[in-house]
């Protein structure tokens, strides 16, 4: 077992999660005011086509409904409410899709939020001869064309676009970090990926030949009037170095599992809270990478195991609960 680190306080402060920690959250009551509704819009890139799901809050009832390894809860094209308090992007994780981080989504949505799901395309894009399919391209790009699209719909109302907000899990943490205002860095590859090579996705020749035709510019694509981000489990540290945050100046929540098997190194997420100068971090006692993955649904669980189960004691329903109450206090508390 890795010892845990020194619990801190202030800014910058790590507080540690435990299934304990959570009873008083379970009885405490919703912050929400309003039922999730779920409407799905096209995007077009490059001559390919792409979908996001807008999220939003509703007064008509919400229905379940199957998703692959989730059960979502929205009321699909219903009216929206009409006075919605900000925008967020919500990212998933590599080789997810818009319904990864769900959970949140209809939090944030009942909580008086639109928020923007994209499924970027990871696996295909790194198929991919061109280099802007790429994810590390392909993902901001398609968050802020996502983003710009909902102006044009006219589903929210238009002071919701003075607060923007970004999260995301894993790759989605990358993502997040990016429209945020982090700037990664490509040059960084030319110096760390001699050093073990077949650990770092981004390293192997295929990778690195299609980035090497990319500029820090082409992947360094923000949102504007950004408020607050959070960042779970955040992945791609490699690309950020030491002075990559010094101009974000929004409060960053960090949340790591403390047994990550996924992100690991020197880079970790750990690394990537460390650079943030107006951040908290949260350690999810016991977890491992997965535990920011939406719940799944009770009969896909057994299957998808590796996704779906976390180890004795971790208990991913009542941390998610915690979390999201946690993600609309930041949001609410950094609007202006």
């Amino acid at each position: 077992m890795r010892p845990l680190r020194t619990l801190q306080t202030g800014v910058g402060a790590v507080f540690y999660v435990s299934v304990v920690s959570l009873f008083f959250f379970l009885i405490s009551p919703s912050a929400t005011a309003f039922n999730a509704g779920i409407k799905y819009y096209p995007l077009s890139y490059h001559g390919h086509n792409f979908e996001y799901a807008l999220w939003y809050p509703t007064d008509k009832p919400e229905r379940k409904q199957d998703k692959g390894l989730y059960e979502i809860s929205a009321a699909e094209d219903a009216p929206p409410a009409a006075d919605i308090k900000g925008v967020v992007v919500l990212a998933h994780g590599f080789g997810g899709n818009m319904y990864g981080q769900h959970d949140t989504a209809e939090y944030l949505a009942r909580g008086g939020y639109a928020v923007i799901t994209v499924t970027y395309p990871d696996m295909w894009g790194l198929k991919q001869e061109d280099p802007v399919f790429h994810p590390v391209h392909l993902r901001p790009e398609l968050s802020v064309l996502a983003f710009e699209n909902l102006r044009t719909v006219h589903v929210v109302n238009a002071h919701a676009f003075k607060n923007v907000y970004a999260a995301g899990f894993s790759m989605g943490g990358y993502t997040a970090a990016v429209l945020s205002g982090g700037k990664a860095d490509l040059g960084i590859l030319k110096d760390y990926c001699g050093k073990d090579d077949s650990q770092i996705l981004l390293c192997l020749p295929a990778n690195r030949r299609k980035l090497e035709k990319l500029t820090n510019t082409d992947i360094n694509i923000t949102l504007p009037d950004m408020r607050a981000a959070v960042l779970m489990a955040p992945a791609y540290g490699i690309l950020f170095g030491k002075d990559a945050f010094n101009n974000v100046k929004i409060p960053v929540s960090v949340y790591t599992a403390e047994f990550d098997s996924v992100v690991t190194g020197d880079r970790d997420s750990g690394y990537i809270a460390s650079l943030i100068p107006e951040r908290t971090l949260t350690v999810i006692k016991n977890a491992d990478h997965p535990v920011f993955i939406s719940p799944c649904a009770e009969k896909k669980r057994e299957k998808f195991y590796n996704l779906c189960e976390d180890d004795e004691g971790v208990d991913r329903i009542s941390i998610h609960g915690k979390m999201n109450q946690d993600i609309l206090h930041l949001f609410d508390s950094s609007r202006q």
